[in-house]
């Protein structure tokens, strides 16, 4: 029986009989009111030659409900499987799916699946596939037919089933066989198919369509003989080599192979579409489970894209940075006492790793070799270097071996981050006698470190002086490639060798500013100070560069211990001169006492001392005081408060020509500009800072 489906509208079937001859009716017509079923007499001579045929049709309403229309056939209708079944009321150009069903009379069960719309005509629903390898225009006979709609938007499917050829009053008891599995005669007919008109046959009528059943019309009727086992035949489109096996089936050969190797398809296959490959979602892994090379995934175009490699490099020079395809990205510590990790620099030791992933720093080298006349030193590169002192007598006949029989100056140059300064010249000046003359030394014998340490040894110097002999005062000026030069001052005796300590080189600011006749203001890079030039104060254009300081050892010369330092800064470039004086505005960043006036002094580098030279106001958004020119050296300044009591005094003014260096100090403002200005602010009071 034809598998049963709930019914929720009245059947609705009609049976066209074409024209009744004069021998016989209609037939009857029973009604199964509990199964839903139409039993219809189809015993008459019906139409043109006496041919059969049953309508079908079926109705689907919207929401769902539809109707079946199944029929019993008596006696049974020996009919051609139709090619399209006819649809009227489709309301969308979607999937319209319609079932007919046949139980032969020989008890097997035959679905064939009808597709309209989405590609196919809205108004008639074309042969999808059969089951049992049954094709359109195959011959069945049935005893049992059934029409209904699956899916879709279809109000009526209809279809009329046609006795095929030859047909008549005797047709039904001829053999038939066919498609619906009979090889011989019909159940209920006669094997000679000796009917009236049973020579009506054609080529075309006997055709079953079955490659593995072949149709003979001859002079008895239609006549089916198995095919020769082996003869091709096709099952589904999913197997190949598919062949007759001698008795009217065809079995089904080897599947055939679906993988197409990409993991970015499902493969599938369809029995009448054949071999499907449909792309797997956007972003599924594809992985070729190789960790080393990141995880690969599929587009939207089936084609699997490469992923991100994992970073192996840990930064840690410890470590063994690899990679394993199954186990990922592994960081195993090198053994204890591997250098791997050294920095290259000779003079801090050589590091080396823990055996734990660790870096462990090493020890210094020893600098000193106890000889009183070399200087000792050390090259992040080459490492300890001891470089002979030109005239020194290591083997003293009487006391203690001096270090130094005449005068000489130590010290070391570094950069604002501590780095070695090398290539650094250095001029030796005697500060200027009462009548204002000063001398340039050309005696000097320079000693120069790779870590930037250096002596300068005076070689006409006195190496025998006489009692109450007074020290001569000398003035150390340093320059280097891309810095601002650095002073020192200091006082020889015969056999002195003066320590300068460390001397920071600062670079110039990065911002230049270009001011020309119509005036203009200059900022350095971080907008900590400007200069403001009015119109008419220049001739010709300048480049005006402005060079802050952050720390009281960037200064440009050391300032007094009793200074505490606020602000500092360095103008270029020197010897400027101003037709009417321009203003220099310091911004407030260490939030000074708005009220305070500050006095600003400068380094003379003539002389070795800080001067007072100006008196700086708040303007409403800054500290300001007008100059004049830059002078030949640039002003410097800083900004940290020293944390140790001073004792602040007030200097009276003093008539000089404004420098170019600057520098405030604090707890109370101190501004210091120098010629190379360096402002020393003092407050207006003379109060006792504690």
């Amino acid at each position: 029986m034809l598998h049963e489906r709930k019914v929720v509208f009245a059947w609705i079937a009609f049976v066209t009989l074409a024209a009744l001859s004069s021998a016989g009716g209609c037939g009857s017509r029973e009604e199964d009111e509990h199964l839903g079923k139409t039993s219809q007499a189809l015993d008459g001579a019906i139409g043109d030659g006496g041919c059969r045929e049953v309508t079908l049709q079926a109705s689907r309403a919207q929401g769902g409900e539809h109707s079946e229309d199944e029929r019993e056939l008596s006696p049974s209708l020996r009919f051609a499987v139709p090619s399209e079944i006819a649809l009227s009321g489709t309301k969308n150009s979607g999937a319209h799916w319609v079932d007919l069903e046949i139980e032969s009379v020989s008890g097997s069960e035959i679905t064939c699946r009808y597709k309209g719309g989405a590609n196919n005509p809205n108004d008639r629903a074309l042969l999808f596939s059969c089951s049992g390898g049954v094709h359109a225009g195959d011959i069945v006979t049935a005893g049992e037919v059934k029409l209904e709609i699956e899916n879709g938007s279809v109000v009526t499917a209809r279809v009329t089933l046609a006795e095929a050829s030859p047909c008549g009053p005797d047709a039904s008891m001829d053999a038939a066989g066919g498609a619906d599995g009979g090889a011989g005669a019909d159940a209920s007919g006669d094997a000679a198919g000796t009917g009236s008109d049973a020579t009506t046959c054609t080529a075309a009528s006997c055709d079953t369509h079955n490659a593995c059943s072949l149709g003979q019309c001859t002079t008895s009727g239609c006549t089916t003989t198995p095919a020769a086992a082996g003869t091709a035949c096709s099952v589904s489109a999913c197997t190949v080599g598919d062949t007759c096996n001698g008795a009217g089936s065809c079995v089904a050969g080897a599947l055939v192979p679906i993988d197409d190797g990409n993991p970015c398809t499902v493969d599938q296959c369809d029995p009448v579409l054949g071999v499907i490959h449909t792309p797997v979602a956007a972003g599924t892994s594809c992985s070729d489970g190789n960790a080393c090379n990141g995880l690969e995934t599929c587009d939207a175009t089936a084609v699997c894209q490469p992923g991100t490699p994992p970073v192996i490099d840990d930064g840690n020079p410890c470590t063994a940075d690899s990679c394993d395809p199954i186990a990922g990205v592994t960081h195993t510590p090198l053994p204890a006492g591997d250098p791997a990790c050294s920095d290259g620099n000779a003079c801090n030791g050589i590091e080396s790793c823990n055996g734990a992933g660790v870096c462990v720093a090493g020890t210094p080298p020893v600098l000193d070799d106890g000889t009183l006349c070399t200087v000792d030193a050390c090259s992040p590169s080459t490492g300890v270097t001891h470089t002979p002192i030109p005239s020194c007598d290591p083997t003293p006949v009487q006391g203690d071996a001096p270090f130094e029989t005449r005068a000489s100056l130590l010290g070391r140059l570094v950069t604002r981050a501590g780095a070695a300064v090398t290539g650094a010249t250095f001029t030796v000046t005697e500060a200027p006698a009462p009548d204002g003359s000063g001398l340039v030394r050309t005696d000097v014998s320079a000693s120069v470190g790779g870590d930037g340490s250096f002596r300068l040894r005076l070689t006409t110097f006195p190496d025998v002086a006489t009692d109450r002999t007074p020290p001569l005062h000398v003035i150390v000026r340093v320059d280097a490639g891309g810095v601002l030069p650095a002073f020192r001052d200091t006082w020889l005796h015969t056999g002195t060798a003066a320590d300068l300590g460390i001397i920071k080189m600062i670079p110039r600011d990065p911002a230049s500013t270009p001011i020309g006749p119509a005036g203009g203001t200059a900022n350095d890079s971080a907008n900590s100070v400007q200069v403001v030039v009015p119109p008419g104060a220049l001739t010709t254009t300048i480049n005006v560069v402005i060079t802050p300081f952050a720390a009281r050892d960037e200064f440009p010369a050391p300032l007094p211990d009793s200074t505490a330092t606020m602000y500092g800064f360095e103008f270029e470039p020197s010897g400027t001169q101003f037709a009417v004086p321009v203003t220099v505005r310091i911004a407030n960043t260490l939030a000074i006492p708005t009220t305070f006036s500050i006095p600003t002094g400068f380094f003379d580098p003539t002389v070795g001392r800080w001067e007072h030279v100006a008196q700086a106001t708040w303007d409403g958004s800054r500290f300001a005081f007008a100059t004049t020119h830059f002078t030949s050296y640039d002003g410097n300044g800083n900004k940290p408060a020293d944390p140790a009591p001073v004792q602040v005094r007030r200097r009276p003014r003093q008539t000089l020509t404004a420098p170019a260096h600057a520098a405030i100090p604090a707890p109370l403002p101190v501004l210091a500009l120098s010629p190379r200005p360096v402002l020393t602010a003092i407050p207006a009071q003379t109060p006792a800072v504690t």
